[in-house]
């Protein structure tokens, strides 16, 4: 999608002239473009690799709309989406008191309350049938055979190998969870603005998914690691949790994650997670692929 193409959708259907376009994208999966408009109005522009993100983002800001900020559907297409401008910065990109961090943190517990009251069908990425895309929780994980060999053979010994696979086989029971509710399945400070030190909008739901809620804490539990953010999340979600549960489907994500992380440090630390919750009580052979 070139700026020209962006001009002429926001002239045909919102009958406004550009003036300015900003290339805000954060990954490959969609291109994310911010129009201003010679009126000073802001729109949001996604285009997507995939058709199916743009059903999840309409499906879950329509679901969602008065119920937790979350960007207005302007327009939307098989090829793209027109969304409102949520004022504010991305949380990843503030600094925050230790006031406005539980502050902020508990309100965004609330918030996920909110969205995973809504029940689904089935498990994994909602497709345009409006249902997770597999039948089981287990096909869903991010952890399979495919995997553990991956990270076996750059990182583990046999015998942490080892302790790993008696880990998941220990905990595989978690598997058996039939709770199937809405999850954002990316619910990190990057998809989150904020503005006078409170929370103006969640955003991006291209990732939207249907699953226990422990998939989207897990996600948490990751990114807040050792840090009061996740305890503050908790408090407001003040919804009883099983953080075993939480442990276990971190674990499933953080061997997927390590195989295709390209960053050393990133990799040790992640690797160091993946330690504390499985428990290997023993050194890494650390970084034999570089």
């Amino acid at each position: 999608m070139t700026e020209n193409n962006i001009k002429e959708i926001i002239v045909q259907q919102l009958n406004e002239q550009v003036n300015h376009i900003k290339d805000c994208s954060k990954g490959v999966e969609q291109k994310v473009f911010i129009a201003t408009t010679t009126t000073n109005k802001k729109y949001v522009i996604k285009h997507p690799q995939k058709n199916e993100m743009i059903f999840r983002e309409v499906f879950a800001c329509n679901m969602l709309k008065n119920k937790i900020p979350v960007p207005e559907i302007i327009h939307s297409t098989n090829e793209y989406v027109i969304e409102s401008y949520i004022n504010g910065n991305d949380l990843n990109e503030i600094t925050l008191t230790e006031t406005e961090e539980e502050k902020i943190y508990t309100q965004l517990g609330e918030i996920l309350a909110i969205i995973h009251s809504h029940k689904t069908e089935a498990y994994g990425a909602i497709m345009p049938n409006g249902k997770g895309k597999h039948s089981n929780l287990k096909n869903f994980s991010l952890y399979n055979e495919h995997t553990l060999n991956k990270l076996r053979k750059a990182y583990l010994s046999s015998g942490e190998t080892k302790q790993l696979q008696i880990f998941f086989e220990k905990n595989e029971h978690y598997f058996n969870n039939t709770t199937s509710v809405l999850l954002h399945y990316d619910f990190i400070d990057s998809n989150i603005r904020i503005n006078n030190n409170s929370v103006s909008g969640i955003i991006d739901f291209g990732d939207l998914a249907a699953g226990c809620s422990a998939l989207d804490f897990a996600w948490i539990y990751i990114h807040h690691y050792n840090k009061k953010a996740f305890n503050y999340i908790l408090k407001g979600y003040a919804k009883e949790v099983d953080i075993n549960e939480i442990k276990f489907f971190a674990a499933c994500n953080l061997v997927w994650f390590i195989t295709y992380e390209k960053t050393k440090n990133v990799a040790l630390q992640k690797l160091n997670m993946l330690n504390n919750i499985v428990g290997f009580k023993s050194s890494f052979k650390l970084f034999s692929k570089w």
